[in-house]
C-alpha cells in the first residue's frame, strides 16, 4: 500500500502518498487479492521502488486502468489528487456500458481461464443481468462451488439454473435435473429431474449422457 518514498529516510507525509494507497486499494477490489501477496517484506520494497507494479486484471475497465496507472505514478506530482480522483471515479461510474451480453460473457470466460475468477464473475453479473443464459449458468456454477468470491449457496445456484432453464439452455437445464435428481441443496423432485433429463436427451446431443441418468430414474 505505501508509496515508494515512504522507504527513504525523513520522508514528509502528504495526501499524494494517499492517491497511491487507493490505487492499490482499487486493485485489490477487482484482483480479490493483496498486492505482492507472495512477496516477503524485502521483496514487495524493491518492487514499489523499482516501479514493478501488480499487473491489471483484465476485468478492470479502461478508465479506471487510467486512474491506477496515475496513482502509482513514481513522482508524488503526478498523481492525482483526491478531489481528481473522486472526479474521475465519477466518470467512469457513469459511462454507460455498450458492451453486448455476449461480449461481457466471452470477456467472462477469458477472465475464468486466466484464472481471474473475481473477473469472471464480474463480466458474467453483466451478461447475467442482460439475461444471458450461459452467463446465468456460469454464475450458478460459480454459487455452486464458491467461486469468484461467492459463498457456497446452492439455493442461488438453483435459481440461476433455472432461468437459465427457462431459455432452454441445456446446460442450465442438466445441472438444474441433477440438483432436483439428489435433493442437492433443494427439495428432491425425482419426476421433474426425469422431464428435464428427457428433454435434453432428446435435444441436445451433447448431453446424451443424460440418457443414462433418466434410465437410472426410471428404474428406482
Amino acid at each position: 500500500w505505501l508509496p515508494p518514498e515512504r522507504f527513504k529516510r525523513n520522508t514528509v507525509a502528504s495526501l499524494k502518498q494517499d492517491s497511491y494507497s487507493f490505487g492499490s486499494v482499487l486493485w485489490s477490489l477487482f484482483a480479490g487479492r493483496l498486492p505482492y501477496a507472495k512477496y516477503t517484506n524485502k521483496q514487495i520494497c524493491h518492487a514499489i521502488t523499482s516501479a514493478e507494479h501488480e499487473q491489471i486484471p483484465d476485468s478492470v475497465p479502461s478508465s479506471l486502468c487510467q486512474v491506477i496507472n496515475a496513482c502509482w505514478s513514481m513522482l508524488p506530482s503526478d498523481r492525482p489528487s483526491i478531489v481528481e480522483l473522486y472526479a474521475q471515479w465519477s466518470d467512469a461510474q457513469s459511462t454507460p456500458d455498450e458492451s453486448s451480453p455476449t461480449d461481457n460473457y466471452e470477456e467472462g470466460k477469458r477472465c475464468e481461464a486466466g484464472g481471474d475468477m473475481f473477473g469472471a464473475k464480474t463480466f458474467y453479473s453483466k451478461a447475467a443481468e442482460k439475461h444471458h443464459a450461459k452467463a446465468l449458468t456460469a454464475l450458478g456454477v460459480f454459487s455452486m462451488e464458491g467461486k469468484g468470491g461467492s459463498a457456497v449457496n446452492k439455493s442461488v445456484a438453483y435459481r440461476f439454473f433455472e432461468r437459465g432453464a427457462d431459455q432452454q439452455y441445456d446446460r442450465a437445464i442438466y445441472n438444474l435435473a441433477m440438483m432436483l435428481e439428489k435433493g442437492d441443496g433443494v427439495e428432491r423432485d425425482a419426476a421433474r429431474a426425469q422431464g428435464l433429463y428427457q428433454d435434453i436427451s432428446l435435444s441436445s446431443p451433447y448431453y446424451s449422457h443424460a440418457d443414462k441418468r433418466l434410465s437410472k430414474l426410471k428404474n428406482t
